[in-house]
Formats: C-alpha cells, structure tokens, sequence
C-alpha cells in the first residue's frame, strides 16, 4: 500500500509539472499545431448588461467552430484556427445570432436612451478588465472574459 501510494503521488506531481509547463493555462488547449492552422477547444466568458439588466446569449445554437452550450455566458471556440480573425467576436456573435457593432447589441442601438433615463446610451467593452474598442474584430483568447455594456 505505501509502494503504490507514493507512486500515485509521484505521478500526480509528474502531471502536475507536465501540465504548468505546458502552457493551457496561458494559451487554451491546443490540439494539434502544424503550419498554416491550430486546432483548438477554448472558451470565454461573456457577460452583457444593457440598462442596467444583465442579458445573455442564446443556447445551443451557432457553427461548430463557434458556438454556445447551454451556459448562456460562455462562448466555445473549437476547431481549426488558421488567423486570429477566424474567432473574432463578431463572426462568434453572426453566428450565434446575435445583432452587434459598435453602436449596437441585440435590440440596443447607442444614441438612444434608457427607460428612464435621460442620457445618450454608448456600449462599452473590456476585455480581462481593460477598456477595449475592437469590438466585432476582437480575436477571442481561451479564458478571456469579455464585458459588454450598454449604458
């Protein structure tokens, strides 16, 4: 029992080395890696807020390359990468269905204004908590967490 336990831990430290060194952590799973294209399984966290009200993306819909589950803040990026542009958020967004640009997300257009309020609305982006204006072009990273704001 102590033989196979300390080779249990042994091996549990091996994987753990071979796994922090191997860089998913960081960059996504990558499946395979040959000239011109990546095969990966990522995914990003997108959260939406308009007026106030948090809102969501549709479930279970969009291509195989990009699309959601039934976690209706999680974005699946998986399949062949050959350009960042392949994963930008706004190809993500066309084919989940989702209205978006600059000036808009789903039904809200910038310039308009919130019940009750009084102000122009603008949408806003961060990106892991930086401001970002890329907006449609934005390359999604596994792991990014991604915020649109309309306000």
């Amino acid at each position: 029992a102590v033989v196979a336990a300390l080779l249990l831990t042994a091996f549990i430290i091996y994987s753990v080395v071979v796994y922090r060194q191997s860089g998913v952590e960081e960059h996504g799973l990558v499946l395979e890696e040959k000239e011109g294209y990546r095969a990966v399984h990522w995914h990003a966290r997108l959260n939406m807020s308009a007026c106030g009200q948090q809102i969501f993306l549709p479930r279970n819909r969009g291509i195989p390359l990009l699309h959601t589950h039934t976690d209706n803040t999680r974005i699946h990026v998986e399949g062949l990468i050959r350009r960042p542009e392949d994963a930008a958020l706004g190809k993500f967004m066309a084919a989940v269905g989702v209205p978006f640009s600059a000036e808009r997300l789903f039904d809200f257009q910038s310039g308009q204004t919130c019940p009750g309020g009084t102000a122009p609305t603008t949408l806003k982006m961060t990106v892991n908590g930086q401001p970002n204006e890329q907006f449609k072009n934005l390359p999604i990273n596994d792991g990014d967490v991604i915020e649109l704001i309309y306000e």
